[in-house]
């Protein structure tokens, strides 16, 4: 068991910890006593337990985040209660940290950057032509939700294998504003400046 006032450090420089700056990082309330496996690298780890808040800082001794390879792909594990955590405080660092997580680790043809948050995405696809959903969550306390705040500054990044086909301009429509988007091609994606998004917005592509 761990308390709050206990923390881990990132013992690498990874794609996992972008945006993360920080020395240290609240640990979990619970931590599982590991070793890592020696072809495995060793991302974090955690101080040791502290007696108490606001005394000098442990040392790191045991592996939180260890990065393995398993079969063809790759194998994440933290060491410890890191969803309890999420669910019940929501630290910023452990939503990017699962952010990165998952678009380190997995395939995907379109992701949210920019000044937004709280906003699901979702892409289908039907046909030649892409369908990305923008779902605002961004709820105006208290609950229950009378009112969304709009959201702005939101950048739709579309990987260009998803548009394969298309040799010049993209053409897309957005169903709800009914804006034209500003759009440009950077590398091996399409980066689309979203209008202001109320509670929902479909982008189609094609």
């Amino acid at each position: 068991p761990y308390h709050t006032w206990n923390y881990f450090t990132l013992s690498a420089r990874h794609p996992l910890f972008r945006d993360l700056s920080i020395p240290y990082y609240p640990a979990p309330t619970t931590v599982f006593d590991v070793q890592a496996a020696p072809s495995a690298e060793v991302l974090a780890r955690f101080l040791a337990p502290m007696a108490g808040r606001y005394l000098p800082l442990t040392e790191p001794v045991r592996p939180a985040i260890v990065l393995n390879k398993f079969g063809k792909g790759s194998s994440l594990y933290l060491a410890g209660t890191f969803g309890e955590m999420l669910s019940s405080y929501g630290p910023i660092e452990y939503r990017r940290l699962i952010k990165n997580a998952a678009l380190l680790l997995s395939r995907s043809l379109a992701h949210l950057a920019g000044d937004s948050d709280n906003i699901e995405l979702v892409v289908r696809r039907q046909g030649a032509r892409l369908i990305v959903h923008l779902i605002n969550y961004a709820g105006i306390v208290p609950r229950p939700f009378e009112h969304v705040c709009p959201q702005t500054g939101a950048e739709l990044h579309i990987a260009a294998e998803a548009l394969a086909d298309r040799q010049g301009e993209i053409k897309l429509r957005t169903l709800v504003s009914g804006c034209d988007c500003p759009r440009r091609r950077e590398q091996d994606e399409w980066i689309v400046y979203l209008p202001k998004i109320q509670e929902y917005e479909v982008v189609v592509l094609e």
